[in-house]
């Protein structure tokens, strides 16, 4: 195996690990660009430093919001059994009512027990002026939970996510495209092809 070979199959190995193991996104809002105005946020299970955690950090948001929870729950008959609740957004309080930055908790709690047990609890949930209690529809799939307050609208992605799904700037709906192995897959040996036609082009140069 010629060096010129060895260097570029390094690369295409390279390639497709970067395909398949980078970090999670970053939550990020984006202003509307409708009349109505309003923020559209994707909102991931993630750290400022990219770890993934199941209690994320605190996100600036572009533009205040009110303040207050939201509870996503297996049993919305049931609010108050917190067994049942799966993510808790925080709409964290600047003291004057008012927010600018949003958290994320989800079921586990990153390994404590009980798996709710970063929630705030329901007290402190319901006391908030502004709450809500969302039910979660179907089984727990891997795609975004979505709620909408007036003119803004949240995409909740609380499990880990490879690609991030850029929020449209119009308020609209997009789909969280993730990379599939047979892609990647048909990448890398387009790639092997290459390698192998450059390093059989530089011996012949030699």
């Amino acid at each position: 195996m010629t060096a010129t070979f060895r260097k570029a199959l390094f690369l295409v190995l390279l390639a497709l690990a970067c395909g398949v193991a980078h970090a999670d996104p970053l939550t990020s809002c984006v202003l509307n660009t409708t009349a109505g105005g309003g923020i559209t946020c994707n909102v991931y299970q993630i750290k400022s430093d990219f770890t993934h955690s199941q209690i994320s950090d605190a996100f600036e948001l572009p533009t205040f919001v009110t303040s207050g929870y939201l509870v996503i729950t297996q049993d919305v008959a049931n609010e108050s059994d917190m067994s049942k609740w799966i993510d808790v957004v925080s709409f964290i309080d600047n003291g004057a009512g008012r927010n600018s930055s949003i958290q994320l908790f989800s079921i586990g709690c990153n390994g404590l027990n009980p798996s709710y047990s970063c929630f705030p609890d329901y007290l402190t949930v319901t006391s908030a002026a502004t709450h809500a209690f969302m039910n979660l529809t179907g089984s727990l799939t891997f795609s975004p939970k979505v709620y909408v307050a007036s003119f803004n609208i949240y995409y909740i992605y609380d499990f880990p996510v490879e690609t991030p799904l850029l929020p449209p700037s119009g308020g609209g709906t997009g789909e969280l495209q993730l990379p599939e192995p047979a892609s990647l897959l048909l990448l890398g040996s387009g790639l092997l092809v290459i390698a192998g036609r450059f390093a059989r082009k530089a011996k012949h140069h030699c």
